[in-house]
């Protein structure tokens, strides 16, 4: 790239100071992005938490139902940041607790359609 500058003669500070501006502007809608994908974010965590927390009490064990209170403290932490990407990452983690407590549920061939829970719209 100092090259290309070089050729075209280009002033190498000007550039840096584009580079710069590019940057800041990259940052700038990165912070962006967050804002908008927030609502959307907390939502989606809400819900699967509050998913969780029926899913446990139906057939969790009682280890598992402690559990729930650790994940609403992370959802918490999660909001308390407002980092779009922890709130992400632990909404996948709580989904994968709802996971974890259907996969390890014994379910008998007779009651199995009507035992699981109703798939979300």
């Amino acid at each position: 790239m100092e090259q290309s500058i070089a050729a075209v003669g280009i002033d190498p500070d000007e550039a840096d100071e584009c580079r710069l501006h590019l940057f800041g502007f990259l940052a700038d809608l990165d912070e962006l992005e967050s804002v908008l994908l927030w609502p959307n974010a907390v939502a989606e965590a809400e819900t699967a938490l509050e998913h969780a927390k029926k899913v446990a009490q139906s057939w969790g064990t009682p280890e598992q139902c402690q559990r729930i209170s650790g994940l609403e403290d992370t959802v918490r932490e999660a909001r308390a940041a407002a980092d779009v990407q922890v709130l992400n990452k632990t909404r996948e983690d709580v989904r994968g607790f709802v996971a974890e407590i259907l996969w390890k549920r014994p379910v008998g061939f007779s009651d199995w359609p009507h035992s699981m829970p109703k798939p979300r719209a």
